[in-house]
C-alpha cells in the first residue's frame, strides 16, 4: 500500500505492479503496470490525481474505485 500526505492510499493487487510516475502539490500521477488496484482518492479543493491503465487514462477528483 502506498499512503499519500493528503490522505490518499493506493493498494496494488498481489502480482501487481504500479509506479508513481510523478508528484505534484495537488495530486499524482500512477501507472499500473499489471493487475488491479484499489484506490481511495481525498477531495481537497483542485486536486489533480492520474491513473494510466492500459489504453484508459483516469482524472481524479476525489473518489474511491477499483
Amino acid at each position: 500500500m502506498v499512503s499519500f500526505s493528503d490522505g490518499t492510499t493506493l493498494q496494488v493487487s498481489p502480482h501487481g505492479r504500479a509506479r508513481v510516475a510523478g508528484v505534484s502539490g495537488r495530486g499524482a500521477r500512477v501507472e499500473l503496470e499489471a493487475g488491479a488496484q484499489d484506490a481511495t482518492v481525498t477531495h481537497p479543493e483542485r486536486s489533480a490525481w492520474t491513473v494510466l491503465a492500459g489504453p484508459y487514462q483516469l482524472h481524479v477528483t476525489g473518489t474511491a474505485f477499483s
